[in-house]
């Protein structure tokens, strides 16, 4: 991870978050994923979390995901509960192997994660997760390149959003 200049004190924001995401499998054309949705960014120590529910668009509708970015650790844990359970760090480097339980049964699942950079600006609330990986998945290997970009919602309906969340 790179870029980050973190303190210490807490918050909890509302945030606009843009994700993109390329799917390579060997001998088929990459499929492309794009989400736009509106989530939670909020701070415990110098971890940062990003929290927003899954779309139709994902295919994991009914599911909340959880990013926790951990600079001085240089890790991103993933957390996933509701219609699909799952927990799984991206770290450059290192494997991590889960459980993927869905409606439809339990799977296994492989990520290797090959590069991870976070920027965060905190001033302006807004930041950037760049992930690639190799994801082994029901006996197919993907290559995996996800784009998170989050910016803090500043209009009157930020309050209301946060009072429900």
């Amino acid at each position: 991870m790179t870029d980050t200049n973190i303190q210490e004190q807490s918050f909890k924001k509302s945030v606009k978050l843009q994700l993109h995401t390329k799917q390579i499998k060997r001998g088929e054309m990459p499929a492309y994923y794009e989400t736009t949705t509106q989530g939670i960014l909020y701070k415990k120590g110098t971890a940062i979390f990003v929290t927003y529910e899954e779309t139709n668009q994902s295919g994991l509708e009914s599911s909340k995901t959880t990013l926790k970015i951990d600079p001085l650790l240089n890790e991103v844990t993933v957390i996933r509960f509701g219609g699909t359970q799952m927990r799984y760090v991206w770290k450059r480097g290192t494997v991590s192997h889960t459980s993927y339980q869905t409606p439809f049964g339990t799977f296994d699942l492989t990520i290797k994660t090959e590069q991870l950079q976070f920027h965060f600006e905190e001033n302006l609330q807004s930041g950037k997760l760049n992930v690639e990986y190799q994801m082994k998945f029901g006996g197919e290997n993907s290559r995996m390149l996800l784009q998170l970009q989050f910016h803090e919602i500043t209009d009157h309906c930020t309050e209301h959003y946060l009072a429900n969340h």
